[in-house]
């Protein structure tokens, strides 16, 4: 993954926004805002004809266990017609970023926000065509609010009786989210009124787009306290980006709700480190809230785990330096790179900075405290560690690497082996790269990690991208929600090249999997459905690939410069 260097500012903890001074368009202010403004509304009419009219929600919304193929009959231009949709609304939306790094308008984050709403508001009427993920968090939500049973040890195919089941995609299968996530369905399966399927449905979706909206606040905020002059376009990576509105507002996945979490957590962050420099006493209380927050996220939806470790080693105090002690340090910078040596003096750093009793107390403390938080939410739900299904994803596969190493391994080993090994091999790839990143992390200057969550912010975005590039086993579409919600907050246009084309080919798994799949069954299922997904990789991730490739190639001849 590439390393971004902040240009540097005022302040070294400042990164600059983009360039805007190089733009090809010599228009005035009032003509760019006509010109944001027809983008818009391009993209409305793109969201109206395409996705609404062929899939609106209120015509199939009765029939259970519909989706995109099944609608459009597999049909071949209906599947062009997808597929040019979103090629037009991605190149609307890439035409509004390049307009939003000229000078600012006043006038256009309203603007920003007003057409987010239109477009989620659009997409609310839209037929969740991507995935039946709303049934079963309507089911789960309904196993806990109205029979009073928990999703995690209860399966909705014990309720055959009930109106809703004949939705729910999963029907064996426990709910796969946090503790937190449950109390949230349930709590909205209440408001919508149990058994009320569409009112289920519209408030589910209700539920993401609210999220969304605070998603788009957070980032502003944020933005407006750390690179002011990249408010705008950041806000408007995030807010327009044609997956991430699809996902949400049509789909109504709850991917949003999480993210919400882990921005409020980067929000609380900087409340942290503006009182720690102010040396006020309500800086612990910031950072216990931070802690809170992510371990929030990781309750709704597991895969933020992976950041607390960041967050936590963030949160070290380095005011209160000690000189080294002789002979230690210099034992440890000897190393030339190889092999360890490059995280020796990281931990160096970690152990001589700072006061170390304070250090691992503070470790240790917010370590109990994101405990205690997951303990209280699971407590009502508690049957033993069964009752945490982490460990079921790690036997689930589609769209990946992983999953082409599996279907290669099982040339060799039989079906369970070859998922137990390459699931192993993913985590332990993506725990090697989770401590390369945390060294990075250490290794930085310790009073501007302490200043500006910039390079924490960085490197959470590069280990999102590297678990969604190489080590996640059952990717999906909208889990470029994550990633995009992260690079709304970093001002490098390289990270958000990268984002927009990744978000772009993820959309290409849809005409794979719900169409070209029934067109050419005997090719696609060749080799244990090697075919088909194969297929995918090649659509969906081998650009990506080849654009990270050129990113660090590009580093290091800049390094070498």
């Amino acid at each position: 993954m590439h390393e971004l260097k902040p240009q540097q500012t005022e302040s070294p903890d400042q990164a600059k926004a983009p360039s805007r001074t190089t733009s090809p368009l010599r228009l005035s202010s009032r003509g760019r805002l006509v010109l944001f403004l027809s983008l818009g509304g391009l993209s409305e009419l793109v969201y109206l004809y395409f996705l609404l009219r062929p899939y609106p929600l209120l015509k199939y919304y009765t029939i259970p266990l519909l989706d995109l193929g099944k609608i459009a009959d597999r049909g071949r231009l209906d599947a062009a017609a997808f597929a040019t949709a979103f090629l037009l609304l991605f190149a609307l939306y890439y035409a509004g970023y390049r307009l939003c790094l000229i000078q600012p308008s006043s006038h256009r984050p309203w603007v920003v926000l007003i057409f987010a709403t239109l477009f989620s508001l659009t997409l609310m009427f839209v037929y969740p065509v991507g995935a039946a993920d709303i049934f079963d968090y309507i089911i789960n939500g309904r196993i806990l609010a109205y029979y009073r049973l928990s999703p995690f040890t209860h399966v909705c195919s014990e309720f055959p009786d009930d109106p809703l089941v004949a939705y729910a995609a999963w029907r064996n299968i426990p709910s796969a989210y946090g503790p937190l996530w449950a109390f949230l369905a349930a709590g909205v399966n209440i408001l919508a009124g149990s058994a009320d399927l569409l009112a289920n449905v519209w408030a589910f979706k209700g539920l993401a787009i609210l999220f969304y909206i605070l998603d788009l606040g957070l980032i502003y905020s944020i933005l407006m306290e750390t690179n002011p002059a990249y408010a705008l376009p950041g806000t408007f990576l995030f807010a327009w980006n044609p997956l991430l509105l699809f996902e949400t507002a049509a789909n109504g996945h709850n991917d949003s709700v999480m993210m919400f979490f882990v921005l409020l957590a980067i929000h609380l962050l900087l409340k942290h480190r503006a009182a720690a420099d102010s040396k006020s006493a309500a800086a612990s209380r910031f950072a216990s809230l931070s802690i809170i927050a992510l371990t929030c996220s990781v309750m709704i939806k597991f895969i933020t785990i992976i950041l607390l470790p960041f967050f936590l080693f963030s949160l070290l105090k380095p005011e209160h330096e000690t000189a080294p002690r002789p002979g230690k340090t210099r034992a440890f910078h000897r190393q030339d790179g190889r092999t360890w040596g490059w995280l020796r003096p990281s931990l160096a750093k970690l152990r001589l900075s700072g006061d170390r009793q304070h250090q691992l107390t503070t470790l240790v403390t917010h370590s109990l405290l994101a405990t205690g938080v997951m303990t209280l939410l699971y407590a009502p739900f508690w049957k033993g560690f069964g009752t945490i299904r982490l460990g079921e994803r790690l036997s689930m596969f589609t769209d990946s690497l992983p999953t082409l190493i599996m279907l290669l391994l099982r040339l060799r080993l039989n079906v369970l082996q070859a998922k137990w090994l390459a699931g192993r091999l993913a985590l332990a790839a993506l725990g090697l790269f989770c401590l390369t990143r945390l060294a990075r992390l250490m290794r930085h200057k310790p009073n501007r990690r302490a200043r500006h969550p910039h390079l924490l912010i960085v490197v959470s975005f590069e280990v999102i991208l590297f678990y969604l590039l190489f080590t996640c086993t059952w990717l999906q579409p909208w889990y470029l929600v994550w990633l995009v919600a992260l690079a709304a907050l970093i001002p490098d246009p390289d990270t958000a090249h990268q984002t927009i084309l990744f978000t772009y080919t993820m959309t290409w798994a849809y005409v794979v999997y719900h169409f070209v799949w029934f067109w050419y069954i005997p090719a696609m299922n060749w080799m244990n459905r090697l075919g088909i997904h194969s297929t995918a990789v090649g659509v969906t991730l081998v650009a990506p690939w080849a654009f990270s490739a050129y990113l660090l190639w590009k580093r290091r001849r800049r390094k070498e410069r």
